[in-house]
């Protein structure tokens, strides 16, 4: 079953985030260029929202992250069509990829919090590559992506590391939560 406080949160901040895309996009002919990747990664994100939000894993996961996916790429192709950025066709394919990639958003999520969503942050803090997209965003060059890496590894490491076991390494906190979550 859906949770439908969980699908209108997830699916309002989708279509929130899909129309700055599509008003950019419309005055912006390399954001209109990125509109089915970036439709597609809202969706995503919609999609984990929902899980998050609706406590759910599995199959109920990717169910709810489908809907809320499909609803807010629906309402951004829609206002896209109106506004002659697209052509009527990606009405159908781009709501149905975009609910694919919603569905695929809410498991993910769903099974992160199941294994541990603290040690995906450790590892997406020791496995962020050298040139990330991010890297040169408000110049932030090498010393403010050293700066983020170190404190996503602080603060993993405040969180694995308990008062009991202080003495456990970051790696080994991880595999225990892994383990014991």
């Amino acid at each position: 079953m859906i949770n439908s406080r969980a699908l209108f949160i997830s699916a309002s901040i989708g279509t929130v985030l899909q129309l700055a895309m599509v008003f950019a996009g419309h005055s912006n002919k390399t954001v209109a260029g990125l509109f089915a990747a970036g439709g597609m990664g809202i969706s995503l994100i919609a999609g984990a929202i929902y899980a998050v939000i609706a406590q759910s894993r599995g199959g109920q996961a990717a169910g709810g992250g489908a809907a809320a996916g499909a609803i807010c790429a629906l309402i951004g192709i829609a206002v896209s069509c109106a506004l002659g950025d697209v052509p009527p066709v990606v009405l159908g394919f781009g709501t149905l990829s975009s609910a694919a990639t919603g569905a695929l958003g809410g498991f993910a999520a769903g099974f992160l919090a199941r294994t541990g969503a603290r040690a995906a942050l450790v590892i997406t803090a020791l496995a962020m590559p050298r040139q990330h997209p991010f890297a040169y965003v408000g110049g932030v060059g090498d010393e403010g992506r050293s700066v983020f890496r170190s404190a996503l590894y602080v603060t993993a490491s405040q969180e694995l590391c308990t008062p009991q076991n202080t003495s456990t390494s970051v790696p080994a906190a991880i595999m225990n939560s892994a383990v014991s979550g």
